[in-house]
C-alpha cells in the first residue's frame, strides 16, 4: 500500500521591518550673539529665555574657553560651531568681564528660536518701536526695515 499525501511547503516571508532609526536630538545652542572686540569674543546679545541667560551669563561677559579649550584667535564661525550640538547636551564655558576675572559655567544646549522682531508703528519706512527676541528695544526711525537716523536703542 502506497501512502498518498500532499506536502505543502509554506514559506513565511516575514516583513522584517527596518531597524528603528535612533531618535536624533535637534540641534541646540546656548542663545548668545557674539562680536569680536579687540581680539576678545564679547557677548553682544543673550536670548532672554535662553540657556546662557539661565546659567547667569550676561552681556558684560566675554568668552574665553569652550570645554577647556581657549577660543582666542578662533574665527567666530568656529566658536559658534563649537557651541552648537544636540539639544540636551552640555558645554562648559569660561566667561567673565575680563581674562583675569573668569568663571566656568555649564550650559545645557536648547533649541533656540531664530531671532524675531515685533514691531509697532512703521518699522519698514517710518517711525516705530521694535523689540527683538533677545530683548533689544529700539524706538525711532526706520528705512528699509533697519534703524535709521535718530532713535533710542
Amino acid at each position: 500500500m502506497k501512502a498518498v499525501g500532499t506536502v505543502v511547503m509554506i514559506m513565511l516571508l516575514g516583513c522584517a521591518s527596518a531597524p528603528a532609526k535612533p531618535e536624533v536630538a535637534p540641534e541646540g545652542g546656548v542663545g548668545v550673539v557674539f562680536r569680536l572686540e579687540s581680539n576678545t569674543i564679547a557677548i553682544d546679545k543673550i536670548a532672554t529665555l535662553g540657556p546662557a541667560a539661565g546659567a547667569g551669563i550676561t552681556h558684560r561677559d566675554s568668552l574665553f574657553a569652550i570645554d577647556g579649550v581657549s577660543v582666542q584667535g578662533l574665527p567666530l564661525s568656529d566658536v559658534v560651531a563649537k557651541l552648537r550640538g544636540p539639544a540636551g547636551t552640555s558645554v562648559t564655558l569660561r566667561v567673565g568681564p575680563m581674562s583675569d576675572d573668569t568663571r566656568e559655567v555649564v550650559v545645557v544646549r536648547q533649541v533656540v528660536p531664530p531671532l524675531t522682531r515685533e514691531c509697532t508703528g512703521n518699522c519698514d519706512n517710518g517711525n516705530g518701536t521694535s523689540v527683538d527676541s533677545f530683548g533689544e528695544r529700539y524706538e525711532g526711525a526706520f528705512v528699509g526695515g533697519r534703524y535709521h537716523g535718530e532713535g533710542v536703542l
